[in-house]
């Protein structure tokens, strides 16, 4: 272990836990002492890497190797875990040269580039996710030494440690969020990439005829239309340029429930978190004794464009079609597609439903919801 860098090193490691913006540097000092290219920290699901931070040098690598979908082919992580081993491991530890060669990644992202030699250690974190340091050597240096394992390894209780002191204090932060919107009467829960739910307050139990907590801490509205639009905003949210910033949609009244409207606000910026994925914000505010927002804030809460505006006004109003295409100079056409669009945004399938949600905020009961 280097004597003169791992005391401020450590203590480094340990301020990453409470400031992730600091990460990188970590990273970097990491990859400096072991004579490597650069060193990275990634969190995968079952599935795919989620969430990452990384040295300036590792950064490029691992931007191109998510973007061409090698994550999905890296059976490092795997192995690893499968051996089990309280330290760093290296590529030599857990993959014959043959099986190296035969590596999809090995083969078409890190030889091509002159990478090749590696290591890693991984923690399991508390939302269920694994989490994976890293540092990257070119092959051209040759295998990390003994030396720099054991460097590493006087690192990796630090970097465990503080890897998961920052994993619960955001879980922590998302439990504190919905907690605050509980004392203003207000159910809310903080969802993770894919809508997994990291927390909730106690009121989402007041609207369980209407939404549950279902399998994998999946939100599931029993409307089969709503949960079909909560779905395609979750998934729309997951995406490189989020297609919408948020929306709003009725939930349906049910005969022991009045009728609400549930707010879905995205995650962005400096609030997403490395380690829990915090990915969005639902807030669920119940229409009480039938009053409801006036027309035009309804039409923002659903983002309706000012076409759509119009003709849900006057659907609102009791006008015809016809008669909105007329009074707007369109064709009718072109009303029924802006009409389809509205109803779309409102989770509404008639325009019976349409015209009760914007006039009192209702839809009619959903009697199949037991």
């Amino acid at each position: 272990m280097r004597p003169d860098s791992a005391p401020t090193l450590v203590d480094r490691i340990y301020e990453a836990a409470l400031m992730p913006d600091r990460w990188p540097s970590v990273l970097k000092t990491i990859s400096r002492e072991t004579d490597s290219i650069g060193g990275m920290l990634f969190v995968k699901s079952s599935s795919a890497i989620v969430r990452w931070t990384a040295c300036e040098h590792a950064a490029v690598i691992l931007e191109d190797w998510i973007k061409e979908g090698w994550a999905e082919k890296n059976s490092r992580p795997a192995r690893m875990f499968a051996k089990n081993h309280p330290g760093w491991v290296r590529e030599s530890d857990i993959y014959t040269q043959e099986e190296l060669e035969q590596e999809e990644d090995y083969r078409g992202f890190y030889k091509p580039r002159g990478l090749g030699h590696a290591a890693g250690m991984g923690i399991f974190l508390p939302s269920g996710d694994i989490g994976v340091f890293d540092v990257q050597r070119k092959r051209s240096s040759g295998p990390l030494t003994v030396g720099d394992l054991a460097f590493l390894d006087g690192l990796r209780p630090h970097l465990g440690r503080s890897a998961l002191m920052a994993a619960r204090l955001e879980l922590d932060r998302a439990r504190s969020t919905v907690g605050m919107l509980e004392t203003l009467g207000l159910p809310a829960a903080i969802l993770g990439e894919n809508g997994k739910v990291l927390a909730a307050n106690r009121l989402l139990e007041t609207v369980h005829d209407q939404v549950v907590i279902g399998p994998f801490d999946r939100l599931i509205f029993k409307c089969d239309r709503l949960d079909k639009i909560y779905t395609d905003a979750i998934r729309r949210m997951q995406e490189p340029d989020p297609v919408g910033r948020g929306m709003s949609f009725p939930i349906r009244e049910t005969e022991r429930a009045a009728p609400a409207i549930c707010h879905l606000l995205p995650i962005r910026g400096s609030a997403r978190d490395l380690f829990t994925r915090a990915s969005a914000l639902l807030v669920v505010t119940a229409l009480k004794d039938g009053a409801a927002p006036n027309g035009d804030i309804l039409s923002g809460l659903f983002d309706l464009t000012p076409a759509e505006a119009r003709v849900a006004r006057g659907i609102a109003m009791g006008q015809t079609l016809a008669a909105i295409a007329a009074r707007g100079g369109v064709s009718l056409a072109t009303i029924r597609t802006q009409l389809k669009a509205v109803m779309g945004k409102t989770g509404t399938a008639r325009q019976a439903e349409l015209a009760a949600l914007l006039v009192s905020g209702c839809l009619p009961i959903d009697r199949k919801t037991s």
